[in-house]
């Protein structure tokens, strides 16, 4: 199997993982792996469109499938977090086309809001 296969295997797995944990890790695996890959000189212009597209179309599917309920423990929603800062550059270019991502991503982000005041003021 092609390195561009493994990575959209992993990204696969994410899809269909339906524990939570183990959906945001195989998201992160297959992120940082994508990355790498578009790090190399040696990539075709199509294995690099094909990778961007990966990472666009399963950050869609991490933004639909986002935790909304208040029973989300801080730690998943970390792990959820920093996943989405990863892809900070697919998630505003998702934004921009489906708005209704933005509100589903600020729901996201208000579950732990007065947690993360409460950490950040800590420093």
């Amino acid at each position: 199997m092609d390195e561009l296969s493994e990575i959209h295997q992993i990204f696969v797995e994410f899809e269909n993982a339906a524990d939570p944990e183990i959906k945001v890790k195989k998201f992160k695996v297959a992120i940082d792996r994508a990355n790498e890959c578009l790090g190399r000189s040696d990539l075709t212009e199509t294995d690099l469109k094909k990778l961007n597209n990966f990472k666009r179309s399963y950050t869609r599917t991490l933004l639909n499938s986002l935790p909304s309920s208040g029973g989300t423990t801080f730690a998943l929603w970390l792990d959820y977090f920093v996943a989405l800062v990863s892809v900070n550059s697919e998630r505003e270019e998702l934004f921009q086309l489906n708005p209704t991502l933005r509100d589903r991503f600020d729901e996201f982000l208000n579950l732990h809001k007065e947690e993360l005041r409460r950490l950040a003021k800590l420093k």
